[in-house]
Parts: structure tokens; sequence; C-alpha cells
């Protein structure tokens, strides 16, 4: 291969009403639309706009249009979009800024809680649809990408399926994984600034050949690679898309996403290496891609490959060519060793200082195993750390709710780790005056082991479980642990 070309999104625009004021809107019962109202609405039509006009080209198969959509607005009124059939208890918009098929709802006749995270796949009236949360305080651009970005990931489950890997924490305390890994965010950088053909393929396959030499390094390098793989495909695809429609709606502009890029890889997050790094490589190498006049490597992720290594096989030459001289492409970068070293430094001692804090929230750690079945979700307000045993805690749970389980956390964090058959749970609190029902009655104080034949119920400060089923509770000290439906051979309790 002889030259890069670095070719920007193209930037098209949707048309869509503005200018002349419109009639007062109304819907069937005479109520009057909220300007904040009226501006989500207008934001999904122009994310269906682009869809109808665009989406084939930004990427083949995908078309948001054809989600049912809820718009979800607690404690306010809902909209449902495009739903396909007329939902009963719900009044018809009739505005003139709303080109879809908009039915309006009260949202507490909705069976969704106020804590119900912005996008997931619901049923309703005996029909699926993709409900995004919506609040007075979202702008319209950030509205508009959220929505395209959550309703592909809602499409990403047509795809492959490729497991997160087993090795579940980032290898955050290797320095000289970090130290790499820092010199090719700048070398990223520079290749996303490059706006001219001449001689840009050489530092690709420097990216490219230093990215493979870190993921060869033998105990870190298979971890590494497997967390950034996997999220460079999931959200890097996302984020693309996002960004892709945003151009392509004229809300954004392809010098503008280059820029912002080159300004994130600046600074070095150690943080940011377990997941959100990847939404920015996605979209960079997935626009480097574009410059390369492929057209396959949309497909090949859908089949289950990452950008990195679709990348990697289509310049195997060129990166084979470099890839002795990988001391000498990290020389430049020596001088970023020292700052690195601190900051992994300072993000681990964040990280044990959150532990810590999540480990006081009460005198009891709760565990309970409970069956996948469960619908669980969750709103955080706080960091997310990936801990070595393959739980992941969120720091500042807010509300916790698992309605098919009858489970309800809030106020504090949450450890969760997911399995084929179960899910387990790690809080803390306090134990104190909690109600405990076994089968309907109350459990003697000094019961430490007991086995559940119909009905658990435990209520306290800030935690309820009331299941049926048949499972086992052991109490000591510090401990209360929980298993409902004990799993099977191949997946033992822990």
């Amino acid at each position: 291969m002889n030259v890069l070309r670095f070719l920007p999104l193209a930037a098209l625009s949707v048309l869509f009403l503005a200018g002349c004021p419109s009639p007062t809107p109304v819907v069937s019962t005479g109520t009057v639309l909220s300007d904040k109202e009226v501006e989500a609405l207008e934001a999904v039509g122009l994310a269906w706009a682009t869809s109808r006009a665009h989406g084939r080209r930004i990427w083949p198969g995908y078309r948001p249009h054809d989600f049912p959509l809820i718009v979800f607005r607690p404690g306010a009124r809902s909209f449902l979009v495009n739903p396909g059939f007329d939902p009963t208890g719900a009044a018809r918009v009739v505005d003139p800024r709303v080109d879809e098929t908009v039915w309006m709802v009260d949202s507490r006749t909705l069976p969704f809680s106020d804590g119900l995270p912005f996008a997931r796949n619901v049923e309703w009236q005996g029909h699926t649809f993709f409900l995004v949360r919506h609040l007075d305080q979202a702008d319209k651009k950030s509205w508009f990408r959220l929505v395209v970005h959550e309703i592909f990931h809602e499409y990403q489950q047509q795809w492959v399926s490729v497991p997160f890997p087993e090795l579940c924490r980032y290898p955050y305390e290797d320095e000289e994984n970090a130290f790499s890994a820092r010199a090719e965010e700048m070398m990223l950088a520079r290749l996303v600034a490059i706006q001219t053909a001449g001689g840009a393929d050489k530092p690709l396959a420097e990216y490219l050949a230093t990215r493979s030499v870190r993921y060869g390094r033998e105990g870190v390098g298979p971890g590494a690679a497997g967390i950034e793989e996997w999220e460079e495909r999931i959200e890097g695809t996302a984020r693309y898309v996002e960004e892709a429609y945003a151009v392509a709606a004229g809300l954004a502009t392809p010098s503008a996403a280059a820029e912002e890029l080159v300004r994130y890889f600046k600074t070095f997050r150690p943080g940011d290496l377990q997941k959100w790094k990847y939404y920015r490589v996605g979209l960079a190498l997935g626009t480097l891609l574009d410059g390369l006049d492929d057209e396959d490597w949309k497909e090949a992720c859908q089949k289950g490959d990452s950008l990195f290594r679709y990348a990697l096989d289509l310049l195997s030459d060129e990166t084979a060519e470099v890839l002795p001289d990988v001391p000498r492409v990290l020389a430049p970068f020596q001088g970023e060793r020292q700052a690195v070293r601190d900051s992994l430094a300072a993000y681990l001692a964040t990280e044990r200082t959150l532990l810590d804090k999540w480990k006081a929230q009460g005198d009891t750690r709760f565990e309970l195993v409970l069956p996948a079945r469960g619908s669980a979700y969750y709103t955080n307000r706080g960091v997310t750390i990936e801990m070595a045993d393959c739980y992941r805690l969120a720091t500042g749970i807010t509300s916790y709710v698992d309605f098919a389980n009858g489970l309800e956390i809030s106020s504090r964090g949450v450890a969760t780790r997911n399995g084929p058959i179960t899910y387990q749970i790690i809080f803390h609190a306090n134990l104190g005056s909690a109600r405990i029902e076994v089968d309907g009655s109350p459990l003697p104080p000094d019961t430490s082991e007991v086995h559940i034949e119909r009905s658990l119920l435990l209520e306290g400060d800030g935690f309820e479980l009331n299941h049926q089923g048949t499972g086992i509770l052991v109490r000591s000290e510090g401990l209360l642990y929980v298993a409902f439906d004990l799993p099977s051979k191949d997946e033992p309790a822990p």
C-alpha cells in the first residue's frame, strides 16, 4: 500500500422545519407540548430522517427508524415514536414539527421506574420498544447522539457474539503496558491530525506494530488485548456511527470531530484504559479505514473482528516491516514514562480509597446469587471499578432495581458479576433491625443457616429483597449470603 488518505465523514445536511412560526402545537386532548418535549421529538425526527437518507452509507443494515421508540420522561409525559399499533391509554400527537407517528402517555402509567438507566429494550402492551430516557437538561445535539448511539447497541445484538474476556480487569499495575499504550495514543493523535495523503501509511503501520508487540508480552498482553479489542468493537463502532450521523445531520463537522480526538489523546487517563478510551480509538480507526477506501471493515466487525485486527490484516506487509523497529519507534516517547508512572499511582490510590469507602457503607456484607432471568437496571453517579475477581463495582448507585427477582437497593455501591445461569451481587449495609422472613415466618436471630422452600423477604434501610423461590440463607458475623435456584455443576456457587 502506497498511500493513506484521511477522508472525513461526509458533511451532508438534512433539511428540517425551521424559520416560519408554526401553529400552536396540540395533541388530541388539547394539551400543549413544552419546548423541551418538542425539541426531544424534533431530534428523534432528525435522527430518523438521517437514517432514511444516509444510513445505508454510514452503516449498511443499521436503520434506527425501524426501532419503535419510547421517549421516557420520568415524572412527566412520555412519547411513543412509530409504535406500529394504536396503544391504549395514549393520545396521538398532532404537531407540524413532528414528522413521525407519535403518541403521548402519562409516564406514571408506564411500568418503569424513574431510576431506569438511559436506554434499554422493554416490553409494553405486548410489543417491544427501545426506551431512551429524556430529561429537560438534555440539549438537542447530545440527545440526538444518545438516541443514535444506544439504538446502535441494540442493532449489535444481531452481530456474531464475542464474549467479554475472562481476564476482566485491565492490567493497570503494569507500567510498561501503560507506557506503550500512552505512546500509541500519541501516534493515533498524529494520524488523526493528518489531512494530506503523503507518507501517512508508515505512521499507521508503526501504530499497529507497537500495539502488536504490546499484546505479545507474556502475562499482561492477552489481558489488555481482550479488553481493548472488545470495547473497540462495541463502543468504538457505536461512537463512529454516532459521529457520522451527527455530521450527516449537520450537527457536527468532520474537522471538529478530528480536533476532539486529538485533544483527548493529548492527555493520559489511566482510568479510561478499561473502557472509555476505546470509544475514541474505534472512531479514529474507523475513520482511518474509510480513508483507505476500504468498504469491508464494517462487515468484518459484525462477524467478530475488532478494528485493530482488521487493520492489522489489511496492512500486514507494512506492519511486518516495522515490527523489528518498535523500540526505535517508542524512543521519542520515553519522556512520557514518569508522567505515566505518576498517573497510574494516583489512579490506583483513588481506587483503593473508593473500595475502602464501599466496604464502610455498612457492618454487613450482603452476597446474593439470583437467577439470571431477572431484568435488572441501575443508575450510577460514581466511578465504576472492574475488580480482580471479575465483579464490576458501581460506587455511586442511586437506584438498583430488579423487578423480576424482587430486589431494590439504593444509595450505595453495588458490585455485580454475570453468569449464564445466575448473577451475583455484593453490597454493604447495616443488618441492624432488618426484617427477615423465610417462607412467611420471621427468622430467629440465632439461626445461622436455613433452606428456603418458598420465599424470602429481606428488608432494611436502603435494600429490599422479596423473592419467590427455593434457595439457602447463611448468616455469620459480618456476612449474609443468599443463593436462589442454586447453580448446576456447570456454574458452582462462589
